[in-house]
């Protein structure tokens, strides 16, 4: 199992599913909203190399990986550490993840959180929502 498991590792990064909608949906909002974007993720150091295979990711204007900091989500240190490095607000920020418990912990900081399901297009709706009242 030796070389199917060396196998995953080193090609998982290349079978991430495109969530539908999504790609566009970032840079729509780049483009049109004038929103600040950034990546926060606990994705290894490994995928770090192929950086280059996800176009999307252009449009976030930082990217910060647990791998190269040693903070990881949930843990407050990583969402403090997003704050302090990037110059945001808390109350004034939107942290969308899949994952309940990282919307816990951004939330014990004052960042409001978005619980994503997948739909794009429920995200894309909630978003427009945001940016009518700002």
């Amino acid at each position: 199992l030796h070389g199917a498991c060396r196998d995953a590792y080193y090609n998982w990064v290349h079978r991430l599913p495109r969530i539908e909608g999504m790609w566009e949906l970032v840079e729509r909002l780049r483009r049109e909203g004038g929103v600040r974007l950034f990546l926060l993720s606990n994705i290894g150091e490994y995928f770090v190399n192929f950086l280059s295979e996800y176009p999307v990711l252009e449009n976030m204007e930082k990217c910060i990986f647990s791998a190269l900091i040693g903070k990881t989500k949930p843990n407050r240190e990583i969402f403090e550490y997003l704050l302090r490095s990037s110059g945001i607000i808390a109350e004034e920020t939107l942290f969308i993840d899949d994952s309940e418990k990282n919307i816990r912990g951004a939330e014990s900081l004052n960042i409001k959180g978005y619980l994503f399901d997948g739909d794009s297009d429920r995200l894309s709706r909630y978003l427009d929502k945001i940016l009518e009242k700002v």
